[in-house]
């Protein structure tokens, strides 16, 4: 069984903590923790709340693994930071993926990504570190995605997609097949994207067209 601490007390890690605790016994979430300026409490999901320094006391990473939820709209980056920040601790960081959850036996991961039920990862796929791939996404075959993305619910990318870092497909987005999003791109809900979209880059509409530029 792995004894698992998660870093972050938001959403994500409640979506967590509930599908793990509804199905899969072996993935035992026994605390969360935060950095020590954003605890306000001590307890969250009924479980212990600690500082990021009080947790490696407490949880030490020779008897816990970790695994992040955070999940920052406005600075993906900081997916990767905690990451490396776990790592650099000393623990083993977890994937997750949900029982429910459709995973091609030849896709291969790095570490603390989050997969939640009924998404779908194609055949032959790649995925590196610290993404997030919320219910109901459908992710084709032939995929290469990089580090701290997010894949909101219900979105579909065809296959042959390429994915750089921390790019955010929103609520519902369509991407189709063989197209590329370079770093720090979105696709906005409901997104249909038939062209690659360059760093940095937001698309919204139907077909997607440029709305902002990210700095």
């Amino acid at each position: 069984m792995k004894k698992v601490i998660v870093f972050g007390n938001n959403n994500i890690a409640q979506m967590l903590y509930e599908d793990a605790q509804k199905r899969s016994p072996d993935f035992e979430i026994c605390a969360f923790t935060v950095d020590e300026k954003y605890l306000n409490t001590d307890e969250f999901c009924g479980l212990p709340l600690v500082g990021f320094q009080d947790a490696i006391k407490r949880y030490p990473p020779f008897e816990y693994s970790m695994i992040s939820a955070v999940d920052a709209f406005r600075h993906m980056e900081d997916k990767i930071k905690v990451y490396e920040r776990i790592k650099a601790a000393g623990y083993r960081v977890e994937n997750y993926i949900s029982p429910l959850a459709d995973v091609a036996d030849s896709v291969t991961m790095g570490e603390n990504n989050i997969v939640m039920a009924f998404a779908h990862l194609g055949v032959n796929g790649k995925m590196g570190n610290a993404n997030m791939v919320r219910q109901s996404v459908y992710i084709g075959h032939d995929f290469n995605i990089g580090n701290g993305n997010t894949f909101s619910p219900g979105c579909k990318l065809g296959g042959f997609c390429e994915i750089e870092d921390y790019c955010y497909i929103a609520l519902g987005a369509t991407v189709l097949h063989k197209i590329k999003i370079e770093r720090n791109a979105l696709a906005g809900a409901g997104a249909v994207v038939t062209k690659n979209i360059p760093a940095g880059i937001t698309v919204v509409g139907n077909p997607a067209r440029p709305h902002e530029k990210k700095e």
